[in-house]
């Protein structure tokens, strides 16, 4: 179920947000990725072994998560600040109408 759940975590990146993100995010999410990227190739072309390619998915893999987990923070933290304005521009109106 770990490479099922790797699939999924990675579809949510995979869109045009998450490739944005991938673009315009900060130097050490952009860090991550091509170090995740690099060593996954070089991993991939000298080890032939299934047995050492799972052992060596686990050592790469949480700097994908790290950009994965950055990735979907920015969005709550996008969502928590519009919610966060709508309700500050709701409030601002309710004190102008109360005045009258």
């Amino acid at each position: 179920f770990e490479n099922l759940f790797y699939l999924i975590i990675t579809f949510k990146i995979l869109n045009p947000k998450g490739l944005r993100f991938l673009l315009t995010s900060d130097y050490l999410s952009k860090a991550a990725i091509i170090s995740f990227l690099l060593v996954s190739f070089a991993l991939a072309q000298v080890s032939g072994n299934l047995g050492l390619a799972m052992r060596q998915k686990s050592q790469v893999m949480p700097l994908f998560m790290f950009v994965i987990l950055y990735f979907l923070d920015q969005q709550k933290y996008i969502r928590y600040r519009k919610a966060q304005q709508r309700w500050y521009r709701r409030w601002k109106i309710d004190q102008l109408l109360t005045k009258r």
